[in-house]
């Protein structure tokens, strides 16, 4: 499940960078912050500082993924 939804971030990513809007990376992230609000049940701050890395990691590299997508896609059209 987590593959599918990675591969469609990437594309709404790129579909709206190679139609000129770039406000589809302001709604991906507000959409990626919201999902990512959850209670503060944890009580191991350290697993938590560990997920949030890894949450910020994976939306950098997914971001520029899409971003990368875009720039060769304009160059080879």
């Amino acid at each position: 499940m987590d593959i599918f939804k990675g591969i469609f971030e990437r594309q709404f990513l790129f579909i709206t960078m190679i139609n000129g809007i770039p406000h589809g990376l302001m709604v991906f992230s507000a959409l990626k912050l919201a999902m990512r609000i959850k209670k503060h049940d944890v009580s191991d701050a350290e697993a938590e500082e560990k997920y949030n890395n890894f949450f910020l990691i994976g939306n950098f590299i997914s971001v520029l993924v899409a971003l990368g997508y875009s720039w060769l896609y304009a160059r080879l059209s």
